[in-house]
């Protein structure tokens, strides 16, 4: 059998084990989710065996390495069997076996998504360009280092300062499955692509099933309602992975020509002299813009399509249209990161926005793909908090645990933490959203929220809308407390983290354009709003409209009043101030006021429509949960007018109609409501950077979008699914055929681009398949390779190394740490002085120290730099001979040993006596 089948089949065989460790766990955690947590099973037992495993090896209790790996994956197994005890373990395994159905169904779809991704994997394979290097570094750092915290290869002497818990995990299959890093890294990759597929199915399937039990009384747990829930459940992994963003389609129309000569006539800012539309209008003779636009501004002009779209390698002029073709060039790929950011007079900003199936083609292991299959975790855990709360479980008064009183006190934390079984689901919670913040640390306040946001709804369920609102000072001590919890438990990764973070920044210059945000969210955007808008008005009598629009109206205000004072108090900084006016330059402040008011009025629908997202749903959720008891409802009818009083607005306070039927009182449901809070969730992240961003070393909204528009990929595509199936099983038949068909439309233009995108990022799936991704650096330089294999092969411990310190982006620079392990003095110094933040200063100036070392004639300098770094090893390869031309060797010919030649690569090792 070859190697790398082997190595899958090891691969498969770990998560089905860690998934059974983390069993019992998820039978206890997730007791009322309609499938107990089996889906979910696998990440919950990567995450969890991984955290006891760099807990204990921080602490100094375990060594990394397999026999430490499978002790973690040991006391997980231990933990839920001692939670359970034997009742619990007989009620799981009967669970299994009523439910194998299920359990095969789930096993499959994990199985083939796993081989469909290393398949596809396999046919691009390469660590090369972007990011990968860096991910591959982490890897080997992780491999080679004795204890936790790993060291960091691209910077000796340091821990690795970056959320870097998805590389142990990662690190740790690879040591157990005994696979080779260039193996590891693909076989990762599709391995986080299987868990996303199986974990987002599982979501949508209890939202089903939970839905199903509202309308056809059929028990959500039950066999028939799991079975019955599967397959439409498929949406769920279609919608978060495979579907893509419009930009496929916009290329296809872009590559052949189309709307080349189309104009439409409506207000557009106008840069000035360098906006974009002067040099394709002039160049095609188009009618020519108005002189005044040597001004920036807004004006009514006539615009072409693709000059009001600017989208990323597709600007305007298109084409000249000829004949029909899919071929879509080179330009499928990158330009699907659509935000196209320019400042006020039209000088472009990177930014990133990218969707889970963008970033499995381009193969990036970057935190935001790591962390996938655990945002998805964290969702079911936001599910079973919100059907927790609803149960009655939670006692809201002192005498009648089941339903307070109008007025009562509500004693809701003490009550609750003299429960052991409380302890458990709060410390269970804990683990998955604190390790959150060690996978991709933007996550976990996102998750956080949407947790307190679903447990808040779910309480509201059970008691009504008095006494919740009456508890909301004790729901923010129980998310502090979370929060608290969540951090403490990795305590350890905060010691030595150290970030570029500087706080919040106003974004006055780079609102972004609506079209680009449509064309980007266009599947997920269409299926979420569809359903709101269908909920909404099915569910109209619910609606509280004052609440709606106190959300919508004043989130906006309060962002915009955010800025306000940010820009004030930036202004007060001589180093903000500098910062605001270079960003301005060469505008004045007075002049650039003008234009931001002008710009943020023309592009406020970027603003505007996740604000109406934000009121809808807030104010949907909230008129559901004013309805959910009898106690509310008793509330509702508006008071007999006065006789000189105003018309009565009978939308304030509607009572339900009397011949409301079930299908609308199914509205009232926990999975309406998480579908709500996925929904609301996702706006407040599209709408935030609009605002503001988190100042870093780019200095722009660059990573914020990044971030956050990820997650709102996620979290509406989860709605989005279960929205689709939710309409047509309840709406009349007019509004299912046209929902069905908006939604299938939106998702068959995203699923466009990722058949373009998948044919060419695996260059038609020609040529030979292999998941070694550095076997291309193997054929391509073999020198180094064979430099590498002897490094892996004879060098123990962490030694350190000197090579070429390289900038980014590149694997040939700092290219033997990367693959080894081993420890080089500097390695990209884009990233380390992003990951080290102001400490980078401390050490800048060590890449020309190393260029001190290769070019210096004078050994004795050359041992200085040696003696201050403890290198042992000096690499003398081509990369070295290119980047520090005229290098030096005769110094380490005469004062080192040579401990491995192959053709043009020399390793000199430093002499016994020398390196005392």
């Amino acid at each position: 059998m070859p190697p790398e089948l082997i190595s899958l089949l090891a691969w498969y065989l770990a998560a089905l084990l860690a998934g059974l460790a983390a069993l019992p766990l998820a039978f206890r955690l997730f007791q009322h989710l309609p499938d107990r947590g089996y889906s979910l099973a696998k990440p919950l037992g990567l995450l969890s065996a991984g955290f006891v495993f760099w807990l204990l090896g921080s602490l100094g209790f375990l060594r990394n390495d397999a026999p430490g790996v499978f002790f973690a994956a040991l006391v997980v197994a231990a933990a839920g069997m001692v939670l359970l005890r034997r009742p619990g373990l007989l009620a799981l395994r009967d669970w299994l076996i009523e439910r194998r159905r299920l359990v095969l169904g789930v096993e499959a779809l994990f199985l083939a998504a796993f081989v469909a991704m290393a398949f596809v994997r396999a046919y691009n394979p390469d660590i090369h360009f972007t990011e990968k290097p860096m991910e591959f570094m982490f890897i080997n750092s992780i491999l080679r280092s004795p204890a936790f915290p790993p060291q960091d290869a691209w910077l000796s002497g340091h821990a690795i300062s970056y959320y870097y818990f998805g590389y142990v995990i990662i690190a740790a299959l690879a040591r157990v499955t005994a696979t080779t890093p260039g193996v590891a890294f693909n076989l990762g990759l599709a391995l986080l692509f299987a868990l996303t597929a199986s974990g987002a199915h599982g979501v949508v399937l209890n939202l089903i099933a939970l839905q199903r039990e509202r309308l056809r009384r059929d028990p959500a747990g039950s066999p028939r309602s799991l079975g019955r829930a599967y397959w439409p459940a498929l949406l769920g992994p279609l919608m978060v992975l495979v579907v893509g963003n419009w930009y496929g389609l916009a290329q296809l129309a872009y590559t052949n020509g189309w709307f080349r000569d189309t104009y439409i006539s409506l207000p557009r800012y106008t840069f000035g002299p360098d906006d974009p539309a002067n040099a394709g209008l002039s160049a095609q003779k188009y009618p020519p813009l108005p002189a005044s636009v040597d001004e920036p501004g807004v004006r009514f002009v006539p615009v072409n399509v693709w000059d009001w779209l600017d989208l990323k390698l597709a600007e305007d002029p298109a084409p000249e249209p000829t004949a029909f073709t899919w071929n879509v060039g080179g330009n499928w790929f990158f330009g699907a990161r659509v935000v196209h950011d320019r400042d006020l007079l039209g000088k472009e900003s990177e930014a990133i926005d990218e969707m889970p199936a963008f970033s499995f083609l381009l193969g990036d292991m970057h935190p935001h793909v790591l962390a996938l299959p655990f945002v998805v975790l964290a969702s079911a855990l936001a599910l079973e908090w919100l059907l927790w709360g609803a149960s009655g479980q939670w006692p809201a008064g002192k005498d009648d645990p089941e339903q307070p009183e109008q007025g009562e006190p509500l004693e809701l934390v003490p009550s609750v933490l003299r429960r052991p079984s409380f302890l458990v689901r709060f410390g269970l919670s804990a683990v998955i959203l604190g390790g959150l913040s060690f996978l991709n640390t933007w996550d976990f306040p996102i998750y956080l929220f949407l947790t307190v946001v679903a447990f808040a709804l779910g309480l509201g369920l059970r008691w009504g809308w008095r006494p919740l609102a009456a508890a909301w000072w004790r729901l923010g001590v129980l998310a502090v407390g979370l929060a608290a919890l969540s951090v403490a438990l990795y305590f350890p990764f905060y010691l030595t983290f150290q970030s570029q973070a500087g706080g919040i920044l106003p974004n006055l210059i780079w609102p972004t354009r609506f079209q680009q945000s449509l064309v980007f969210f266009g599947p997920v955007l269409v299926g979420a709003a569809v359903y709101l808008a269908w909920l909404v008005a099915r569910g109209r009598q619910w609606l509280d409209r004052r609440f709606a629009l106190a959300a919508g109206a004043g989130i906006v205000v309060l962002l915009a009043l955010m800025v306000v004072v940010l820009t004030v108090a930036g202004s007060l900084s001589p180093s903000l101030s500098a910062f605001v006016d270079s960003t301005l330059a060469p505008l004045t402040r007075g002049q650039a006021l003008g234009l931001v008011v002008q710009r943020r009025l023309l592009d406020s629908l970027a603003t505007l429509a996740p604000a109406l997202l934000i009121g809808l749903a807030a104010g949907l959720g909230v008129g559901l949960v004013r309805q959910a008891t009898a106690d509310a409802s008793a509330e509702m009818p508006a008071p007999t007018p006065e006789p000189d009083a105003p018309p009565a607005r009978p939308w304030r306070r509607r009572a339900v109609s009397a011949d409301a039927g079930p299908r609308d009182a199914a509205l009232r449901s926990p999975a309406v409501l998480m579908a709500l809070a996925l929904i609301l969730t996702g706006a407040l992240l599209m709408l935030g950077p609009e605002w503001v961003y988190l100042r870093d070393n780019f200095g722009w909204r660059m990573n914020t979008i990044f971030k956050f528009y990820f997650q709102t990929w996620s979290l509406w595509a989860l709605a989005a699914s279960f929205g689709l199936w939710h309409v047509l099983q309840s709406a009349r038949r007019a509004t299912r055929w046209v929902a069905g068909a908006l939604v299938w439309l939106a998702v068959l233009g995203g699923l466009l681009y990722t058949a373009t995108g998948l044919y060419s990022s695996s260059n038609g799936f020609a040529g030979r398949a292999t998941l070694d991704g550095m076997a291309w650096f193997a054929a391509q330089y073999p020198d180094d390779w064979a430099g590498i294999q002897w490094l892996r092969q004879n060098v123990s411990g962490s030694p350190v190394i000197a090579e070429a310190v390289g900038g980014a982006y590149h694997i040939e620079e700092s290219r033997f740490a990367m693959a080894t392990g081993l420890p080089s003095v500097m390695g990209w110094t884009n990233h380390e002085g992003q990951w080290r933040g102001a400490y980078y200063a401390q050490v800048g100036e060590r890449p020309e120290q190393i260029q001190t070392l290769y070019q210096v004639r004078d050994w004795t300098t050359a041992q200085a730099i040696l003696d201050r770094y403890q290198i042992e090893y000096v690499i003398a390869g081509d990369e070295e001979r290119t980047k520090y031309n005229p290098l030096y060797l005769p110094k380490f010919d005469q004062n080192m040993d040579i401990a491995f030649q192959s053709g043009s690569l020399t390793i000199y090792r430093r002499k016994p006596q020398a390196a005392q």
